[in-house]
């Protein structure tokens, strides 16, 4: 009888694939059936992380190459996408037979006619609402035997019940870009749940010590179980950025978020942090520029000599921001900042989404502030807050640190308007490419300071003014 589980969001999904992989042996195949933007690749990543042991591994789709080779724990892993395939006869020359010796992942199984393994287990995702799923799990009857068992629901419900919270008031409240979602716990919480095969909350509860610990208004923990990934929050409450922003108090608003960053920015960093340097940025630019933009753009893989005019531009780009160090939030922008018109100070301004924080150039978060690709701000209000902030870290270079704020900018302008074809090649988000516009004007201006000229000299040599835009926009 077929297993049918209902998945939320992505964290579901990659929770799935977590009770799947320990199920897994040698000469296993799995089909994975759907639409397009049901899930199917999304599980695949998951599923190949878990059993790569490697949760930063990158899982593209392998719409072009047909198949992927993975080494895992269980020996090599093959990831087959068979959308572009001509029939089964094709399978021959892609290795099918070997690969079945090992563990196999196949999307758009039809195209497997007479070949589909018997024995498989068969996935079927089926998209029920706006970023919902329902996966139907049918095969592997005596392994899927406890699969419906609701652990993780049962862990979250002890949870929440030793620290005297009522487990059924419990309703989503926002899916968070990794394996982490949110929960909004009444009558004042948050609950964090970040499964701890896939998420490590100890650096988040790390940041919001060394945050609260200044000052900053950051969600106080009620409580946490750093081994189970569960935390029990402050709720902020729904005032984020974008939903209060206005005509009459952008300025105030802004003014308030810099003044928080200066206070963050000028104290010594807790230890332990990674680092955001150039040599950091510029390999994510590389990768999510060359590996998704440019090919959607152009059609083909980038060459080789443009791999190394962009090596060489973003090293001569980058290499100054390693003069100052300190304290970067990473993603210091509108939606992650809530306005607490009921606190003082710099305490009005509720920052979160911090774990991610490491050891970079402080102008890096300043971009992110007030060079904001998901939105339209003031002219003017840039140079504000720059100002602004140089105001309140006098020790700070004014020349130097301009000059940082252009190359922040364009490295980080780069990465993002390939980021937005990544989702949407990648993980079905199309929705995300109307933010390409914007962050491709953002670039162009950038551009135009002298700090900025080695990237502005490799995208003269390589793509031209008419190319720079998002992939429908670059179609020859």
């Amino acid at each position: 009888m077929p297993l049918i589980q209902d998945l939320p969001d992505l964290a579901a999904t990659a929770a799935l694939a977590a009770r799947i992989a320990p199920l897994l042996r040698s000469r296993d195949t799995i089909l994975l059936e759907g639409p397009l933007g049901a899930g199917k690749t999304a599980f695949a990543r998951a599923l190949l992380r878990l059993l790569a042991e490697d949760p930063a591994l990158e899982v593209p789709s392998p719409s072009y190459t047909l198949v992927q080779s993975y080494a895992t724990r269980l020996g090599p892993v093959h990831h087959f996408d068979l959308w572009r395939l001509a029939g089964p006869a094709a399978l021959i020359e892609l290795g099918w037979e070997e690969a079945r010796a090992d563990v196999v992942l196949v999307e758009w199984p039809d195209r497997l006619g007479l070949l589909r393994p018997a024995d498989a287990l068969t996935i079927a995702f089926e998209p029920t609402g706006e970023g919902t799923r329902r996966a139907t799990l049918s095969g592997w009857p005596d392994r899927l035997a406890g699969l419906g068992e609701t652990s993780r629901a049962q862990a979250i419900a002890g949870f929440l019940a030793r620290h005297g919270r009522e487990p059924a008031g419990a309703r989503p409240l926002a899916e968070d870009a990794s394996f982490r979602r949110y929960l909004r716990v009444p009558p004042d919480a948050v609950l964090m749940d970040a499964p701890p095969e896939r998420e490590d909350v100890r650096p988040f509860l790390q940041v919001q010590a060394h945050m609260a610990a200044l000052g900053l208004s950051v969600p106080v923990v009620l409580a946490a179980e750093a081994h189970a990934g569960l935390v029990l929050l402050e709720d902020l409450g729904d005032a984020l950025y974008p939903a209060v922003l206005s005509p009459a108090n952008t300025q105030a608003l802004y003014d308030t978020a810099t003044d928080a960053l200066a206070v963050l920015h000028a104290a010594a960093p807790p230890p332990g942090l990674p680092q955001w340097n150039a040599e950091a940025m510029r390999r994510t630019a590389e990768a999510t520029f060359l590996d998704w933009w440019w090919p959607a753009c152009f059609g083909t893989p980038a060459p080789e000599a443009a791999r190394r005019d962009l090596a060489e531009a973003l090293q001569s780009l980058l290499g100054p921001l390693d003069r100052q160090r300190g304290f970067v939030h990473r993603d210091y922008f509108a939606d992650n900042l809530f306005w607490l018109p009921d606190r003082t100070g710099v305490r009005r301004v509720g920052i979160i989404d911090f774990q991610d924080a490491a050891i970079g150039h402080p102008a890096y978060d300043l971009v992110s502030l007030t060079q904001d690709a998901r939105r339209d701000l003031p002219d003017g209000l840039a140079e504000r807050q720059v100002a602004r902030y140089l105001e309140r870290r006098p020790e700070v270079d004014a020349e130097e640190f301009r000059a940082a704020c252009a190359a922040a900018a364009v490295q980080r302008h780069l990465r993002v308007a390939a980021l937005w074809v990544r989702l949407d090649r990648r993980d079905g988000k199309p929705g995300y490419l109307r933010h390409g516009p914007r962050t491709w004007r953002l670039l162009e201006a950038a551009l135009a300071h002298p700090a900025a000229a080695p990237l502005a000299a490799f995208l003269d040599r390589w793509v031209p003014p008419e190319r720079r835009g998002n992939p429908q926009a670059c179609a020859a």
